[in-house]
């Protein structure tokens, strides 16, 4: 285990000092990431990760396509980055059952068949992000060891997943407003959410010995997810930064361990 050194600065925020707390290290899209085992604010984020995600376009399309060559008459290969962005921009300012995947191709500069190589469907926009994050977040806690503390790599896992999310998209807050507000998107909500709590139940059920669907697996993944919600829902509110979300994240995911302790002993009805 290796330990943070004195002091370490945050994208937009002074040094924070540490006390010499040993850190869990893991793997995000990879990138080695540390994070601290113990502290309540300290979050490793670099600063051009936290200006991608800031970076919020008020026009929808003004992000260039790529100059690869084309074969003469084809519209331009936009990236998937770009195309994504225009596909929330439209459904933020049109509202999602508005808009089609024609509409996001002619905004995008592009033909249907890229919106459909990128991401599917008119849905995959919005759910790729989420299934990738899903997945992000079971390979964290997969890499875990034995003896680390299971909230703490609950936490950890949490954060590492989230600042994937936020670095490869700059979209991402745009993305969570619709989900959380559009009511087509409420079953595919439930459904996604469900499979996020699930990676969080399984691994404390399998940590302390009892199933899935125990009373401490399913309230501790219920009470992260609602952190997370409740986190997600602030920092929309205020327009933040991927660097406050992780901040206030951090915070309120190592204050809920200590309350949230007792859950990981067997009740004896398990």
């Amino acid at each position: 285990m290796a330990t943070l050194p004195s002091s370490f600065p945050m994208s937009g925020h002074s040094s924070v000092r540490s006390v010499g707390t040993a850190v869990c290290r893991c793997r995000v899209g990879g990138r080695a990431r540390a994070f601290p085992s113990a502290l309540s604010i300290i979050v490793v984020l670099g600063p051009e990760i936290a200006a991608r995600a800031s970076g919020r376009s008020a026009t929808i399309g003004n992000m260039p396509a790529s100059d690869e060559p084309r074969s003469a008459g084809r519209p331009p290969a936009a990236s998937r980055a770009h195309v994504e962005r225009v596909a929330l921009e439209l459904m933020l300012r049109d509202g999602y059952d508005a808009v089609s995947v024609e509409m996001i191709a002619t905004t995008a500069g592009i033909g249907r068949t890229t919106v459909f190589r990128y991401f599917g469907s008119k849905p995959g926009v919005i759910w790729a992000a989420f299934d990738a994050n899903i997945a992000d977040l079971s390979g964290s806690i997969s890499r875990s060891r034995a003896e680390d503390d299971p909230l703490d790599v609950i936490r950890v896992a949490i954060l590492a997943s989230t600042e994937s999310a936020t670095h490869d998209s700059a979209v991402w807050l745009e993305r969570f407003e619709l989900i959380d507000s559009v009511e087509a998107l409420r079953p595919g909500a439930y459904q996604h959410w469900e499979r996020w709590k699930s990676v969080l139940a399984g691994y404390v059920a399998e940590r302390t010995g009892v199933s899935e669907d125990s009373v401490g697996p399913m309230a501790i993944a219920g009470a992260y997810q609602g952190i997370f919600v409740g986190t997600l829902r602030a920092i929309a509110k205020r327009a933040g930064d991927a660097g406050e979300l992780l901040t206030l994240l951090d915070a309120d995911l190592h204050r809920a361990a200590f309350p949230l302790r007792s859950l990981l002993s067997p009740t004896g009805r398990d």
